[in-house]
């Protein structure tokens, strides 16, 4: 599988090259990595060592790379559409605004404002899009702060151990 994230006007932005698709319901997709291959929008390539999930939601307005480092878990939440899936490639509208904490410091930290404001002219978002974004921060802040799924270790944790389980078996079987 292949995910790609947009910006407002369909220019590419950033793809993850041969993530795996462990989980599909009506709410969400979920992809895992051993290490990304990512491909950046002036067509730089570069590889993320750290394991990851990502959870894109389906109806709600982010999604969430989850890294794993050393004795560490990562979430980092981008503000953006609710993903489509099209044949072997997931994609989303990245809104710029992003959200991240960690496991050990769980401090929240908002990123990217400045550059939200810039591309909120530029690409005109409505008032009806900001006020979604808002609300959905809020609700990832809620989320972050009560380690509830996606924002929970124990469960991201599991679900990575079951793609490594089940990438022994196919390699294995």
């Amino acid at each position: 599988m292949q995910l790609q994230a947009y910006k407002q006007d369909n220019s590419f932005h950033r793809a993850w090259v041969d993530d795996c698709l462990i989980y599909e319901d009506d709410d969400m997709f979920i992809l895992a990595s051993s290490k990304d291959h990512i491909i950046e929008n002036n067509e730089r390539r570069w590889l993320m060592n750290e394991a990851s999930l990502k959870i894109l939601m389906k109806h709600e307005f982010y999604n969430v790379i989850v890294m794993f480092r050393k004795d560490d878990i990562n979430y980092y939440c981008n503000l953006a559409s609710p993903a489509l899936k099209e044949g072997d490639v997931i994609f989303y509208i990245d809104y710029d605004l992003d959200v991240k904490t960690n496991k050990h410091i769980r401090k929240i930290k908002l990123l990217d404002e400045k550059e939200f404001k810039i591309n909120k002219e530029k690409y005109h978002y409505s008032e009806k899009l900001c006020k979604a974004l808002m609300i959905t921060r809020k609700k990832v802040i809620h989320l972050m702060e009560n380690q509830l799924f996606p924002f929970n270790d124990e469960k991201v944790r599991l679900l990575y151990e079951q793609f490594l389980a089940s990438k022994k078996e196919r390699t294995n079987g």
